[in-house]
């Protein structure tokens, strides 16, 4: 997260706190301050004073109702019906706001089965939320569950919610379902709107690598690498893709570049540790290579 982004947030952190200090109950106060504590990645903190916004909001809306139903009869009653109705409406937006900041906070902790929970609950109270539909598809899909994501992702673009990351991950779920073609189609769209998008030339890279067409892969991750030349993932399967057609020589400089882009990450020393014990055993084969 940038360094402004941060104090922006722990700005408005401040502010409901002292908001908080003026009006203990003032659950708008607990939900922004929950939101932001949420994206600083104070995910515990978050999740306490998003609970207290729904507890109080829920906690108003009965008093209310119980104030509607005693009050009959009487002259003020359809005042009191109003009142409870529009709290009965903030409480379905503020769930809604709820369940989908702490869907995203799981998604980051990679706790995805608990955010698609959150995710579909959001749902619920707003099915024509199309952000909260990808959002849901990509929990459902980093799960291992690609084809209930595909549902979501053509929800998400029937409400219009068309940007090419949606594209990308509709198609990074129809890899994942083996239906490699529908994939590539998908992201020929992505490239038809945005020529340079770093994602969709990678995820067509996946593709053919799928199905062991390497040299087009190669050519889609070098695209990804044209387009974003600090794309760890482009430079880590580009090694990959040239150490299945044996080119560990051109591979060397990408896993390189990789683990310059993500030192320690896991995923990478296991392809780069994969790279040097198989150049050990040429070695060993050959003593005089």
């Amino acid at each position: 997260m940038a360094r402004e982004e941060s104090d922006v947030l722990w700005r408005e952190v401040r502010f409901c706190n002292e908001e908080l200090k003026e009006d203990p109950d003032d659950s708008l106060a607990y939900l922004f301050k929950g939101l932001s504590l949420n994206r600083l990645g104070r995910y515990d903190e978050g999740f306490e004073c998003l609970d207290r916004a729904v507890a109080i909001d829920r906690k108003r809306l009965k008093d209310a109702v119980a104030e509607e139903r005693a009050g009959r009869g009487s002259a003020s009653h359809g005042d009191k019906r109003r009142v409870a109705r529009m709290l009965r409406d903030d409480l379905r937006g503020v769930e809604e706001e709820v369940h989908t900041s702490k869907g995203v906070a799981l998604s980051r902790m990679r706790r995805y089965h608990e955010a698609a929970s959150h995710f579909k609950r959001a749902l619920k109270l707003n099915p024509l939320n199309g952000l909260t539909h990808f959002m849901t598809g990509c929990a459902l899909d980093d799960m291992g569950t690609p084809s209930d994501s595909i549902r979501h992702f053509d929800e998400a673009m029937r409400l219009r919610y068309r940007e090419p990351f949606v594209y990308q991950r509709r198609a990074h779920a129809l890899n994942n379902c083996g239906r490699t073609d529908e994939c590539i189609e998908c992201l020929r769209e992505v490239l038809e709107m945005r020529p340079g998008y770093a994602e969709a030339h990678y995820e067509m890279g996946a593709a053919y690598l799928s199905v062991k067409d390497f040299g087009r892969a190669i050519k889609c991750y070098k695209r990804a690498i044209e387009a974003d030349p600090r794309h760890k993932k482009a430079h880590e399967f580009l090694g990959i893709a040239y150490m299945a057609v044996y080119r560990d020589d051109l591979a060397r400089p990408y896993l390189e570049r990789a683990l310059d882009l993500a030192p320690g990450d896991p995923d990478v020393l296991e392809t780069a540790r994969a790279w040097a014990e198989r150049n050990a055993a040429a070695n060993r084969d050959d003593p005089g290579a």
